[in-house]
């Protein structure tokens, strides 16, 4: 018997030849998907856009209530596609095939096989690719997603038959949507982030991998960056919330969404501690001011133990605000500043409000003389101002000395 050998120019003519017995009954699986045979025929599409896709080939039905599985050919030329409720389930069990990228034409292939599709209502089959009519597709938007319409008839789409279960060709409102996220560029990468670097507060560089020439965008917060010729992409990423964020980042390859990954922009340390200070006003009848330097924007908070006494925001990294009499003696305040939901150390601010006023004369007790009239003296804090009250009402005012006494002579003292 004459040996028979295939040979890549002729291998398609020859293998036609071929009774069906010689065929395997199935592709092998391990077929390279990319390998298909191109005739001279097919070489003018080759040329024209003709960019290619891989993966697993999925449809989803015109009812989007099953998803179809193509399997690798019988011998026969016949394509026996199953039918199963979930897509994951139906990914399991396809074989993967080559197809044209949306806007290319050319043939859906596997190894030396390529389908063919006539016109509406006929059957979906494959046989060794010639570059004929019927071996020519292109992706076309449909209800389901992405139809393979035949480039023998305008009017041919792939669809899934379920009462003969096979593949036919029919309109677009019964077209099979090719499930595109299992397919791939040849060559194509995994998107993924390999560096997330924090910067000044809010900015942060994120790099990593995606196909070469992809389009990669972060969250739209960015620009679109392109993968360089080694895959690698890198972008800055600005105005991010001092808390930190997960950030979406996606690759798009001729305006097609070829998938997303998260990463995370880790924390920035918090605030530090604002710097403050306490002003007494000459003028004892007005209230103590508090101010001191934070981060623009921050919102000062000033406590006494657990009460907030005070609160502010920080303008051009400087704030001030008025401290309400907390009562005589020392009474420490802390500070803090807030920002983005983070909080600094507090900052000890002691605040003296002076000694408590103390009457040193008459003694408590004393008997008043009959013309009412009494001479008061009494210690108190330099400069502050005395009021003495008879029955609630001012009967005299005076000024605490530098050496921080008082005195009233002759206060006529009502009813005593």
């Amino acid at each position: 018997m004459k040996k028979k050998t295939l040979v890549t120019a002729g291998a398609l003519a020859l293998l036609a030849a071929l009774p069906a017995a010689a065929l395997p009954s199935r592709v092998a699986a391990d077929a390279d998907p990319l390998s298909a045979s191109v005739s001279a025929a097919d070489a003018g599409d080759a040329a024209r856009e003709n960019v290619r896709i891989s993966g697993h080939l999925v449809l989803a039905t015109s009812s989007a209530t099953t998803w179809v599985a193509v399997p690798l050919p019988l011998a026969d030329g016949t394509v026996a596609p199953s039918s199963w409720p979930t897509k994951d389930e139906a990914d399991a069990r396809a074989a993967t095939w080559a197809v044209p990228a949306p806007g290319s034409t050319g043939p859906v292939s596997r190894s030396i096989y390529c389908l063919n599709a006539g016109l509406p209502g006929t059957r979906v089959f494959a046989s060794s690719c010639t570059g004929a009519p019927e071996q020519q597709f292109r992706l076309a938007e449909v209800s389901t997603g992405w139809g393979l319409r035949s480039q023998a008839s305008d009017s041919s789409f792939v669809a899934y038959d379920a009462a003969t279960r096979t593949l036919v060709t029919r309109g677009a409102e019964s077209a099979g949507g090719v499930q595109l996220d299992l397919l791939k560029l040849a060559g194509e990468k995994s998107l993924s982030v390999e560096n997330v670097t924090p910067g000044a507060v809010g900015e942060a560089t994120v790099s990593g991998l995606a196909t070469r020439g992809a389009s990669v965008t972060v969250d739209g917060r960015a620009g679109i960056e392109e993968a360089d010729a080694d895959g690698r992409w890198t972008t800055t990423l600005r105005d991010l919330p001092r808390a930190g964020e997960t950030i979406t980042v996606r690759q798009t390859i001729d305006g097609l969404d070829r998938g997303s990954v998260e990463a995370v922009i880790p924390p920035w340390p918090g605030p530090d501690a604002p710097m403050a200070t306490v002003v007494f006003d000459d003028d004892v009848h007005r209230n103590a001011l508090i101010q001191g330097t934070a981060e623009d924007g921050a919102t000062i908070v000033i406590r006494s133990g657990d009460e907030v006494v005070a609160e502010t925001q920080a303008t051009a990294g400087a704030w001030s605000t008025e401290l309400p009499p907390l009562g005589v003696g020392e009474h420490p305040v802390l500070v803090t500043q807030e920002i983005d939901g983070l909080v600094s150390p507090a900052t000890t601010v002691p605040i003296d409000f002076g000694d408590a006023v103390s009457i040193t004369s008459p003694d408590d007790g004393s008997d008043v003389p009959s013309d009412g009239r009494v001479d008061v003296t009494g210690r108190g804090d330099p400069g502050s101002i005395i009021e003495l009250r008879d029955n609630g009402e001012v009967v005299a005012t005076t000024t605490v000395g530098p050496d921080g006494t008082w005195s009233v002579p002759a206060v006529e003292l009502e009813g005593r």
